[in-house]
This record gives structure tokens, C-alpha cells and sequence, in this order.
């Protein structure tokens, strides 16, 4: 996610990790291997986003536009900073700059 973030950066585009079910502690020390992400982390130790949207098997990623539609999921691991996961980021940013481009702003 670090590397999507970095390829990405600058565009309109933000990244939201979500940990379901453990404790602050435990993402803390994993954060200190891993080191610092520039994009939030969202703490749901008691998993109320993870049932909210339904997740039945992690990693579950979402790609949510800026209507808050499900536009792309993945179920299981994804590599980020590959070009999967790159090629359909782009894919919603350039509808979303046609659509705006088209209303004349």
C-alpha cells in the first residue's frame, strides 16, 4: 500500500488501511517493523467496520469513488504497488476526470 500511495501521490486519490479485530498495541509494534505510512489506519478492534461491510475473509481491499459506491474489490491478497491494483485506480481516476472535464470544471 506504501508503494500505491507514493505512485499515486498528488493525485485526487486517498488510501485508508483498515485492522480488524486486533489491539492498538499489536498495529503499533507491526507500524514500528514496517515504518511509518502516510495514509490513516483505521484501529477496529471490535470489528464494527469489518461486519459494517461485510467481510468475510481477510485481506478484503475496496476501492470506494467519491460517491461512496464499491466500484472495485478484491478478495485475498492484492499487491498494491502492482499494476492490478494500479490499472484500476487509474481506470476510476480518468472516468472521474472525464466526468468533470464534461460538467466544465
Amino acid at each position: 500500500m506504501r508503494r500505491l500511495a507514493e505512485r499515486l501521490k498528488g493525485r485526487s486519490f486517498d488510501l485508508l488501511a483498515v485492522n480488524a479485530g486486533e489491539g492498538k498495541r499489536r498495529i503499533f509494534q507491526f507500524l514500528g517493523v514496517i515504518g511509518p505510512v502516510e495514509f490513516p489506519v483505521l484501529l477496529d478492534a471490535t470489528r464494527k467496520a469489518y461486519d459494517g461491510w461485510s467481510v468475510q475473509v481477510l485481506p478484503t481491499s475496496y476501492l470506494v469513488d467519491g460517491e461512496g459506491r464499491v466500484r472495485y474489490g478484491v478478495v485475498g491478497a492484492l499487491e498494491w504497488g502492482g499494476e492490478e491494483a494500479l490499472g484500476a485506480i487509474q481506470g476510476l481516476l480518468s472516468e472521474r476526470d472525464h466526468a468533470v472535464r464534461s460538467l466544465g470544471r
